[in-house]
């Protein structure tokens, strides 16, 4: 609302792939971050000048998912887990990937629709 203090938000994810001739994926990388950044009622960005962004992956323990994980793994775990499982499988493999998939949940239950979409797209980039 028009002056008032105030945040804004942002989600972005990152897949980045090494895809061999045969278009299947031989390494993948994946990563999430969610910035918020404050404003004053003026508009004025209200960061502290040492005010940085981490991704999930930095974030590693200090993102706090372990305790609530099914598998006991902190989301970082989990996310390697995931980028071992679309190795060996194409984008459109990746893309119809079902989150149910008994070998995905032995390592991976956090929500995959990001990460299929994001390394699906990587993966059906490179020629």
């Amino acid at each position: 609302m028009d002056g008032e203090d105030g945040s804004a938000n942002m989600y972005s994810t990152y897949a980045a792939v090494a895809v061999g001739a045969d278009g299947k994926v031989l390494a993948a990388v994946y990563d999430e971050v969610q910035p918020e950044i404050s404003f004053d009622a003026l508009g004025e960005i209200t960061l502290a000048d040492d005010y940085s962004v981490l991704t999930k992956r930095e974030l590693r323990e200090d993102y706090n998912l372990k305790g609530a994980s099914p598998i006991g793994k902190e989301w970082y775990e989990q996310a390697g887990a995931f980028e071992d499982f679309v190795v060996g499988k194409t984008a459109d493999e990746i893309s119809s990937i079902d989150p149910a998939d008994a070998d995905l949940l032995a390592g991976c239950t956090i929500d995959i629709s990001g990460m299929t979409a994001s390394t699906a797209k990587a993966a059906g980039m490179v020629k």
